[in-house]
């Protein structure tokens, strides 16, 4: 259901007022004349949510994550631990109810409540509780092998699509791609003076829309899936975006599409789903076991991107597990981010030529730090 910029001060207007009957309310103001049939219909639909919510305690604290994804990370007490990258630290195990959350995020400017953030809240009900129905099939069918239907791929790939509009920072990109946008056309004739958008129509209306999110969905249920299985003592980590988008790098002035990414989408703490940036034909999915090296490789990718990790077992966090990950698999970093890993790559190069000077075999990242630090010390 799309919320159009008419409806929104029509709702508010009825919200603040102190009429309970909403035809009554529309009639009395001539809102009607004002309208084509096709709005008029529209606001018809609205009126039952507002009938369903005008008498009912909003929801205050609004969740940019799931919280029903949020829980399959959390231990037996429904607590779940994280790693706050940017202090450097892991925080004290915290209910899911207190992350990934701020208070009315969906209503039209943040932290002031509105009808809008409640009909939000519904719409993304709807879609949680379409994926909540295949969870436990969808898991079960993927460890034991059995053939996954294209139903159950397809609520997947919604459920992955609402996760990644709904996130913060998509919200943020938007605010900024549209800003830099007005920045330039303002400085192309000095008399336009656009103003910038500090509210939250945009995304709004984009997460808002059906049509959009099918959109990404069909993308996403084109994409060659592959399924990674954690055989291990290790489990995926999730994020504060728990759908991990990977952009190539390109020197080119045109923007990168949206099939030319790479996904990555933690299903459960054992199950990682890639939607691929190959352009090969959509073929079967296939699934793979991995082991603790391969595992961490990929909680590796996660971290250079967000700010908090996620999962069941702070033995998830442990940063030698990391550190061998970055240097064992320096190589595939290095080819598909250049510019980030070209220093890592040329100081793992460095010590890996001064180990064969040393007849001292190249093993994992353990030992090159040692080699570091006694070089250091010799000098």
């Amino acid at each position: 259901m799309k919320i159009t910029k008419e409806i929104q001060p029509i709702i508010k207007a009825f919200i603040e007022g102190k009429d309970n009957d909403f035809s009554f309310f529309l009639s009395k103001n001539q809102i009607l004349i004002k309208f084509s049939p096709e709005d008029i219909n529209q606001i018809e639909k609205e009126k039952k949510f507002v009938d369903q919510f005008k008498n009912k305690q909003w929801t205050k604290n609004q969740h940019y994550i799931p919280q029903f994804y949020l829980k399959l990370f959390s231990n037996s007490n429904w607590k779940i631990e994280t790693l706050d990258k940017e202090n450097k630290r892991i925080l004290k195990s915290q209910s899911v109810e207190r992350i990934c959350s701020d208070t009315y995020f969906y209503s039209i400017e943040t932290w002031k409540a509105d009808m809008v953030s409640q009909i939000l809240e519904h719409l993304f009900c709807f879609y949680e509780n379409n994926f909540a129905d295949i969870y436990d099939k969808l898991v079960d069918d993927i460890l034991n092998y059995k053939t996954i239907e294209n139903k159950e791929l397809y609520e997947l790939c919604t459920f992955v699509t609402i996760s990644r509009v709904r996130w913060k920072y998509f919200r943020d990109q938007m605010k900024d791609s549209r800003n830099e946008i007005v920045e330039k056309v303002n400085l192309m004739n000095s008399n336009w003076n656009i103003t910038r958008k500090k509210n939250n129509i945009e995304h709004i209306e984009f997460m808002s829309d059906e049509n959009k999110i099918r959109g990404f969905s069909n993308l996403l249920f084109n994409k060659k899936i592959r399924i990674y299985i954690s055989d291990w003592d290790r489990n995926f980590v999730t994020s504060d975006c728990c759908v991990a988008e990977l952009v190539p790098e390109k020197h080119s002035i045109y923007w990168v599409h949206f099939m030319e990414r790479l996904h990555y989408f933690v299903l459960a703490p054992q199950i990682l789903i890639e939607f691929s940036d190959e352009t090969k034909p959509w073929k079967k999915i296939k699934r793979k076991r991995i082991w603790k090296t391969e595992v961490m490789f990929y909680n590796l990718i996660r971290s250079m991107y967000w700010k908090f990790l996620y999962s069941k077992s702070k033995d998830d966090f442990i940063e030698d597990d990391y550190t061998k990950a970055r240097t064992n698999y320096i190589e595939l970093l290095f080819n598909r981010f250049p510019s980030k890993f070209q220093k890592d790559r040329e100081t793992i190069e460095e010590l890996k030529q001064y180990s064969k000077k040393i007849w001292l075999h190249y093993r994992d990242n353990n030992e090159l730090i040692n080699m570091a630090t006694w070089k250091k010390t010799k000098h």
